[in-house]
Protein backbone atom coordinates (compact mmCIF):
# COMPACT_ATOMS: atom_id res chain seq x y z
CA UNK A 1 0.00 0.00 0.00
CA UNK A 2 1.14 3.50 -0.79
CA UNK A 3 0.54 6.81 0.95
CA UNK A 4 -2.97 7.69 2.11
CA UNK A 5 -4.56 10.75 3.67
CA UNK A 6 -8.04 11.83 4.57
CA UNK A 7 -10.46 12.62 7.33
CA UNK A 8 -12.63 10.91 9.91
CA UNK A 9 -15.83 12.53 11.16
CA UNK A 10 -18.76 11.41 13.28
CA UNK A 11 -22.20 11.68 11.73
CA UNK A 12 -25.70 11.02 12.93
CA UNK A 13 -27.51 9.63 9.89
CA UNK A 14 -31.25 9.01 10.30
CA UNK A 15 -30.76 8.71 14.07
CA UNK A 16 -27.83 6.32 13.75
CA UNK A 17 -24.29 7.28 14.92
CA UNK A 18 -21.75 6.47 12.19
CA UNK A 19 -18.11 7.28 11.53
CA UNK A 20 -17.28 8.50 8.05
CA UNK A 21 -13.79 8.16 6.61
CA UNK A 22 -12.70 9.88 3.42
CA UNK A 23 -9.43 8.77 1.79
CA UNK A 24 -7.11 9.62 -1.08
CA UNK A 25 -3.79 8.32 -2.33
CA UNK A 26 -2.95 11.70 -3.91
CA UNK A 27 -0.46 12.59 -1.18
CA UNK A 28 3.07 13.90 -1.53
CA UNK A 29 5.69 15.46 0.66
CA UNK A 30 9.22 15.65 1.91
CA UNK A 31 11.01 15.09 5.20
CA UNK A 32 14.55 15.82 6.33
CA UNK A 33 16.22 13.99 9.20
CA UNK A 34 19.59 15.26 10.41
CA UNK A 35 21.46 13.70 13.35
CA UNK A 36 18.34 11.97 14.66
CA UNK A 37 16.16 15.07 14.41
CA UNK A 38 13.25 15.54 12.02
CA UNK A 39 14.06 19.10 10.97
CA UNK A 40 11.69 19.58 8.03
CA UNK A 41 8.48 17.88 6.95
CA UNK A 42 5.74 18.82 4.52
CA UNK A 43 2.70 16.75 3.56
CA UNK A 44 0.47 17.87 0.68
CA UNK A 45 -2.96 16.34 0.01
CA UNK A 46 -5.07 16.93 -3.11
CA UNK A 47 -8.41 17.58 -1.37
CA UNK A 48 -10.71 17.14 -4.38
CA UNK A 49 -9.56 13.52 -4.68
CA UNK A 50 -10.73 12.55 -1.16
CA UNK A 51 -13.56 10.03 -1.46
CA UNK A 52 -15.90 8.10 0.84
CA UNK A 53 -18.40 5.36 0.04
CA UNK A 54 -21.00 8.00 -0.91
CA UNK A 55 -20.60 10.25 -3.96
CA UNK A 56 -23.24 12.77 -2.76
CA UNK A 57 -21.26 13.24 0.48
CA UNK A 58 -18.07 13.69 -1.54
CA UNK A 59 -19.67 16.38 -3.72
CA UNK A 60 -20.87 18.20 -0.58
CA UNK A 61 -17.38 17.90 0.95
CA UNK A 62 -15.76 19.39 -2.17
CA UNK A 63 -18.22 22.31 -2.20
CA UNK A 64 -17.81 22.94 1.55
CA UNK A 65 -14.01 22.91 1.29
CA UNK A 66 -14.13 24.86 -2.01
CA UNK A 67 -11.56 22.50 -3.49
CA UNK A 68 -11.53 24.51 -6.73
CA UNK A 69 -10.15 27.57 -4.92
CA UNK A 70 -8.20 25.57 -2.31
CA UNK A 71 -7.15 22.34 -4.07
CA UNK A 72 -4.60 21.30 -1.44
CA UNK A 73 -4.32 20.77 2.29
CA UNK A 74 -0.84 20.96 3.78
CA UNK A 75 0.91 20.10 7.02
CA UNK A 76 4.25 21.80 7.69
CA UNK A 77 6.49 20.97 10.62
CA UNK A 78 7.26 24.09 12.70
CA UNK A 79 9.83 22.74 15.20
CA UNK A 80 12.39 19.91 15.16
CA UNK A 81 11.31 16.51 16.52
CA UNK A 82 13.64 13.92 18.05
CA UNK A 83 13.23 10.72 16.02
CA UNK A 84 16.57 9.14 16.99
CA UNK A 85 14.83 6.11 18.58
CA UNK A 86 13.83 4.91 15.11
CA UNK A 87 17.45 3.89 14.53
CA UNK A 88 17.42 1.40 17.42
CA UNK A 89 13.77 0.45 18.02
CA UNK A 90 12.34 -2.52 16.15
CA UNK A 91 8.74 -1.50 16.83
CA UNK A 92 6.76 1.69 16.58
CA UNK A 93 8.04 4.98 17.99
CA UNK A 94 5.39 7.56 18.94
CA UNK A 95 6.27 11.25 18.65
CA UNK A 96 4.35 14.52 18.64
CA UNK A 97 5.09 16.83 15.73
CA UNK A 98 4.12 20.52 16.00
CA UNK A 99 3.13 22.13 12.75
CA UNK A 100 0.69 24.21 10.78
CA UNK A 101 -2.31 22.65 9.05
CA UNK A 102 -3.60 24.67 6.12
CA UNK A 103 -6.83 24.00 4.28
CA UNK A 104 -9.88 25.95 3.13
CA UNK A 105 -7.65 29.03 3.08
CA UNK A 106 -6.92 28.89 6.82
CA UNK A 107 -3.64 27.96 8.49
CA UNK A 108 -3.62 26.92 12.16
CA UNK A 109 -1.08 25.48 14.59
CA UNK A 110 -1.66 21.79 15.35
CA UNK A 111 0.17 18.87 16.88
CA UNK A 112 0.24 15.67 14.87
CA UNK A 113 0.61 12.41 16.77
CA UNK A 114 2.94 10.23 14.71
CA UNK A 115 3.59 6.50 14.88
CA UNK A 116 6.88 5.88 13.10
CA UNK A 117 8.64 2.61 12.31
CA UNK A 118 11.33 1.28 10.02
CA UNK A 119 10.33 -1.02 7.18
CA UNK A 120 12.30 -2.88 4.52
CA UNK A 121 11.61 0.02 2.11
CA UNK A 122 12.31 2.94 4.48
CA UNK A 123 10.18 4.47 7.22
CA UNK A 124 6.40 4.26 7.63
CA UNK A 125 4.66 7.20 9.33
CA UNK A 126 1.03 7.03 10.46
CA UNK A 127 -0.24 10.36 11.73
CA UNK A 128 -3.38 11.85 13.14
CA UNK A 129 -4.36 15.34 14.22
CA UNK A 130 -7.60 16.72 15.63
CA UNK A 131 -9.60 19.27 13.65
CA UNK A 132 -12.34 21.64 14.82
CA UNK A 133 -14.27 22.54 11.66
CA UNK A 134 -15.22 26.04 12.87
CA UNK A 135 -11.53 26.97 13.25
CA UNK A 136 -11.15 26.55 9.48
CA UNK A 137 -14.22 28.59 8.62
CA UNK A 138 -16.37 25.50 8.10
CA UNK A 139 -19.79 24.82 9.54
CA UNK A 140 -20.74 21.29 10.51
CA UNK A 141 -23.69 20.53 8.22
CA UNK A 142 -27.11 19.80 9.66
CA UNK A 143 -29.30 18.57 6.82
CA UNK A 144 -32.11 17.24 9.02
CA UNK A 145 -31.58 13.55 8.24
CA UNK A 146 -27.84 13.92 8.79
CA UNK A 147 -25.81 16.00 11.24
CA UNK A 148 -22.03 16.10 11.34
CA UNK A 149 -19.98 16.38 14.52
CA UNK A 150 -18.11 19.73 14.83
CA UNK A 151 -14.76 18.00 15.42
CA UNK A 152 -12.96 15.25 13.57
CA UNK A 153 -9.47 14.22 12.61
CA UNK A 154 -7.10 14.37 9.68
CA UNK A 155 -5.20 11.12 9.16
CA UNK A 156 -2.31 10.15 6.95
CA UNK A 157 -0.01 7.25 6.18
CA UNK A 158 3.31 7.98 4.52
CA UNK A 159 6.16 5.85 3.26
CA UNK A 160 9.45 7.72 3.46
CA UNK A 161 12.31 6.58 1.25
CA UNK A 162 15.68 8.11 0.47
Amino acid sequence: EGPLAGYRLGEVLSGEQVTVAGRTDEVSGTATVTAGMLTQATVVVETASIATDESARDAYFRRALDTTTYPQATFELTAPVDVSLIATETGTVVVDAPGNLTFHGVSRPVTASLEVQRTAEGVEVVGQLPVVLEEYGLEAPDLGFVTVEPTGSVEFRLLLTR
